[in-house]
């Protein structure tokens, strides 16, 4: 199993803008609970997205791999 990595100013903003952190996308992607899909924007080529839904909502949480790795960089909602 990879390890997570991801910066802890950024997890306090999101708890406190949002109401949830990595440590949700951690839990989830332990768990089997999530997809993986690829980042479209010419600006993050090498980003992908964790896919998951936590509290009836679905998010999104682009990430880069790393060979022993995973770096989170944000979350948001997906919008259906």
């Amino acid at each position: 199993m990879k390890t997570f990595t991801y910066n802890l100013g950024k997890n306090t903003k999101l708890k406190l803008e949002r109401g949830i952190g990595f440590e949700v996308v951690m839990k989830a992607v332990i768990e089997g609970r999530y997809k993986v899909a690829r980042v479209k924007s010419k600006n993050h080529p090498d980003q992908k997205c964790f896919l998951f839904k936590y509290n009836d909502v679905y998010w999104i949480a682009p990430f880069t791999e790393h060979k022993y790795s995973y770096h989170l960089h944000t979350i948001f909602r997906r919008e259906l």
